[in-house]
């Protein structure tokens, strides 16, 4: 998946909002449920591990499966 991909799915999907981005790293947050923020790498392929820690983060902060999320890519 690329770093593009997964904020369009956030931005979409998931009730994310782009704050700022700082070279080649896009800073994402959300008040839903309640505050988070995350930092994405605009990569053209984001390595597994960090893909699953992003994911998982997400999931767990708006009370989801992973699957749910993997879904709206």
């Amino acid at each position: 998946m690329s770093g593009n991909d997964l904020v369009t799915c956030l931005c979409r999907h998931w009730d994310y909002h782009f704050i700022k981005q700082i070279g080649r790293h896009v800073r994402l947050e959300t008040l839903n449920p309640r505050f988070q923020r995350i930092t994405i790498p605009l990569q053209a392929r984001i390595k597994s591990g960090l893909a699953v820690a992003l994911l998982k983060s997400v999931a767990s902060h708006k009370r989801v499966g992973i699957d749910n999320l993997i879904d709206t890519l």
